[in-house]
């Protein structure tokens, strides 16, 4: 597939990002102008045109956007019953896309020439819904691999911006496609996910508590030592994977999970970002789900609290109560079941770490 290519170096990463600051970074430059010119060319299914957004009363700011075209138009899901299901090549994957779809390649100078793919999200969620797809001609199945979030947490520090945002949906935790791919969008509401306060479990790892999705979070707060603290979410997806546990994950700008909110100015607090945070869900399977509460399928954006439904009635009538139930339901009797495995998890790896010093 012959497109530009995008070469980027350590040299060009942003740690630190601030919601007073409008400039872009290259890439985002790049990725705004290109997904423009392929919305002229009417490359997508529907025109995105999210007609009404709220923040829901209540204690968790969920954000609410009407867009009725993404439900309706979108391409049909998959049949999906295993998360580690093999790639099938005679189903849709993104080998046979259209090369108009195709945004450009991007890759570390150190290995230019890889056919790692930043693609056109043809049904948008929201405002510049891209796709991630890691060595896209190695058809890889929907499993994240270490290399493959790396160049995600990579992709994530060669922005600004933050409203920048980059997601995963595993197999029966409602991806649609089985090709290794991410989420990449602008959603442009301070969420309260990035500033939220969390409880340290084991090593590196936190739980998120005080929300009705309750998960795993862990931080990235270096451009140095980035790789060895993605080791460490890594560590976490791969038991996920080898114990078939559907799960999301949602990556964005926050503060740091162990400072004191209580001890922060609030100006900074609603504007600095300064390391980057990674959520990670255990949940029930979506695999034969039939009935879905609004039509709302709870995947990545859901479990973080941006919320999209379909018509005027369902965006009128949704409450804070619904949508909390709603992620309850889907996560607390997984995480039960996962918790204690995962604090054994990382204590092991604490030892491990104390016999290797």
């Amino acid at each position: 597939m012959a497109c530009e290519e995008f070469i980027y170096s350590d040299d060009n990463f942003n740690l630190m990002s601030f919601w007073s600051d409008k400039t872009q970074s290259y890439l985002e430059q790049i990725l705004q102008d290109t997904w423009e010119e392929k919305l002229k060319k009417n490359l997508f299914r529907y025109k995105l045109n999210i007609t009404q957004t709220k923040v829901l009363p209540g204690k968790y700011k969920f954000v609410l956007k009407l867009n009725p075209d993404r439900i309706t138009n979108r391409r049909p899901p998959e049949d999906l019953v295993s998360i580690n299901q093999k790639f099938d090549p005679s189903g849709f994957n993104f080998t046979k896309i259209s090369p108009n779809e195709i945004m450009f390649k991007i890759n570390k100078k150190i290995s230019k020439g890889h056919d790692d793919l930043v693609i056109v999200n043809v049904s948008p969620l929201d405002n510049y819904h891209c796709m991630f797809i890691p060595s896209v001609s190695q058809c890889l199945n929907q499993v994240i691999t270490l290399p493959s979030l790396c160049k995600a947490i990579e992709i994530m520090f060669l922005t600004k911006s933050p409203s920048f945002r980059i997601g995963f949906n595993s197999l029966c935790a409602f991806a649609s496609v089985n090709h290794l791919h991410f989420h990449c969008y602008y959603l442009t509401n301070k969420m309260l996910l990035e500033t939220i306060p969390v409880k340290h479990l084991a090593g590196p790892c936190y739980v998120l508590l005080d929300y009705p999705a309750r998960g795993f979070v862990f931080q990235i707060s270096s451009v140095q030592n980035y790789i060895q603290q993605i080791r460490s979410v890594f560590r976490l997806i791969e038991y996920f994977q080898r114990c078939q546990v559907p799960h999301n994950i949602y990556i964005t700008r926050g503060v740091a999970v162990d400072s004191s909110t209580d001890g922060v100015n609030c100006q900074v607090l609603n504007n600095m970002r300064d390391v980057i945070r990674v959520y990670v869900w255990a949940r029930s399977s979506s695999a034969g789900l039939k009935r879905v509460l609004y039509n709302i399928k709870p995947a990545l954006c859901e479990l973080f609290g941006h919320i999209t439904v379909k018509d005027q009635s369902e965006f009128d009538s949704v409450t804070e109560e619904v949508i909390s139930n709603m992620l309850r339901n889907l996560v607390t009797e997984t995480f039960e079941k996962v918790y204690q495995p995962v604090i054994n998890l990382f204590e092991s790896q604490d030892s491990q770490n104390l016999g290797t010093a």
